[in-house]
């Protein structure tokens, strides 16, 4: 009797770093002996074409193609911590590959790699400081978007002022010059 097994795969089409895409096979393990199953916590980078460099961390066992190179248990190395080199070092993984409009490198050359890393309790710490510092960014871009949206809402509700007589232009000018509101017509 055939297994009906479903296994989630990685590819690395659309998605953003650290996160995979992710289908699911059935019966890939089974049909393809060449496939490996990856545990959790496997770093995966992408190896062909406008994707290279691209990192992401399973967050459950799969199976993936072979555009991408899997690091099951760095040695020495916390996975998070090692994606994090991977994604700071993405500019000298891109120049490792070889091609012409969409350049490829092979699992022997990122395996090559040499990666320095401090003892696991440091790297902890690092990649928790790194993690509150992107946490911190991501909310201040938020705030800033916001602040964008309103500026440009304001704009536009100063140029229907404007244009429909709302606004008296003498004292427009003058309130821009003294910091005051303009007064409304």
């Amino acid at each position: 009797m055939r297994s009906t097994s479903r296994y989630p795969g990685t590819t690395t089409g659309p998605g953003s770093d650290s996160r995979p895409k992710t289908e699911f096979f059935s019966n890939l393990l089974e049909q393809h002996s060449a496939l490996k199953l990856f545990p959790v916590e496997s770093v995966l980078i992408a190896m062909y074409g406008a994707t290279i460099g691209r990192t992401g961390i399973l967050g459950t066992p799969a199976v993936m193609n072979q555009a991408c190179c899997a690091f099951a248990s760095p040695v020495g190395m916390r996975p998070r911590f090692f994606i994090l080199w991977l994604q700071a070092m993405r500019q000298h993984i891109v120049e490792l590959g070889v091609g012409g409009g969409q350049p490829n490198i092979s699992q022997e050359k990122l395996r090559s790699l040499r990666v320095a890393g401090p003892p696991l309790d440091e790297q902890d710490q690092i990649v928790d400081s790194v993690n509150r510092e992107l946490r911190h960014l991501d909310e201040l871009a938020n705030v800033t978007t916001k602040s964008v949206s309103k500026l440009q809402e304001y704009r536009q509700a100063l140029i229907t002022a404007a244009v429909t007589g709302k606004i008296d232009p003498a004292s427009a000018d003058t309130a821009l010059l003294s910091g005051e509101e303009a007064r409304v017509a």
